[in-house]
């Protein structure tokens, strides 16, 4: 007596699923990474890139200092230069 089994379906469906899940894990870490990339880029790069052009631009003409468009006492500004420091 001679017994023969057929695995091709159950295997095919596997295999399915697991491109599937594949699939979905990957756009979920890449969603992910791009909230933490703009989370990032919003509440560190851009204050100290706003910082070291203030810098620059004190550097280049430090009477111009006394000018209060180059001294911005703008709330958000300053919460993110104490965000920054506090860390």
């Amino acid at each position: 007596m001679t017994a023969t089994v057929d695995y091709r379906t159950n295997t095919k469906i596997g295999a399915i699923i697991n491109i599937i899940r594949t699939i979905y894990i990957s756009i979920i870490l890449t969603f992910g990474a791009y909230l933490f990339s703009k989370d990032a880029d919003k509440l560190a790069l851009r204050p100290i890139e706003r910082m070291i052009e203030k810098v620059n631009r004190i550097a280049k003409n430090p009477l111009s200092s006394k000018d209060e468009s180059m001294i911005s006492s703008k709330d958000q500004q300053q919460y993110e230069q104490r965000l920054l420091r506090m860390r």
